[in-house]
């Protein structure tokens, strides 16, 4: 189900997908094969540790991981005071 998610929206930049278990090294370790046959943009795979921590702890990094994804989407998509 992975795989068809990524591959359908390796073209869309604006299409993030995070990822809450272990260690960010380690989920890149696990899943990079997958990303480079999807061609899905190592960029946009947001690993994200929620280790140690409660529902409410995990609910949390999500929402902090999500407001700062689109900040910074919001920030790119802006055009530039030299334009």
């Amino acid at each position: 189900m992975l795989i068809d998610i990524l591959r359908e929206s390796a073209t869309d930049p604006e299409t993030y997908v995070v990822s809450g278990a272990c260690t960010p090294e380690a989920q890149f370790k696990l899943f990079k094969k997958i990303l480079r046959t999807t061609g899905f943009d190592e960029k946009r795979f947001v690993p994200l540790d929620i280790r140690g921590t409660t529902n409410d702890g995990i609910l949390r990094r999500l929402k902090e991981t999500a407001d700062s994804l689109v900040k910074q989407h919001k920030e790119a998509s802006r055009p530039s005071a030299a334009a």
